[in-house]
């Protein structure tokens, strides 16, 4: 029996890290992402701005799928505050967003963590697996 500490280190979260899906889909059309952000769109009242955060933005997905999302559903007053603290994960999400809707306000991009405390804290980066997934690592 191998010694599980050194060379079976969790296959479950050795799955997260490399794909994070468990075998499962995990896009936004098959999770249903899209879906709620439709409904959301959908229900928020009209003539008043929809504002939403997007903590842990990683590569920009969930704020490009929404960006979408609203321009199908004629929403343009679709407001986006999205938080991404690690460097090369947030300019990622910057080139994937785009100029358009950053300069125009749309999406306000903020590379910091929140948190409901103030304070610092280390950021732990698992740099081989950036490199695979996202192609940077900062």
């Amino acid at each position: 029996m191998a010694d599980r500490g050194t060379t079976e280190r969790c296959p479950a979260g050795k799955a997260a890290l490399e794909r994070g899906s468990f075998g499962c889909a995990n896009d936004m059309v098959s999770n249903g992402e899209l879906m709620v952000q439709a409904v959301a769109l959908r229900h928020a009242p009209a003539g008043r701005p929809v504002i939403v955060f997007d903590v842990g933005a990683n590569v920009g997905e969930w704020t490009v799928g929404l960006l979408k999302t609203a321009d199908a559903a004629s929403r343009l007053d679709v407001r986006i505050h999205s938080f991404e603290p690690c460097s090369g994960t947030f300019e990622l999400f910057r080139r994937n967003v785009g100029s358009a809707a950053l300069e125009s306000g749309q999406v306000i991009a903020v590379q910091k963590a929140l948190s409901n405390a103030t304070g610092t804290a280390v950021l732990n980066v698992v740099c081989g697996w950036m490199r695979r997934q996202l192609s940077a690592c900062g």
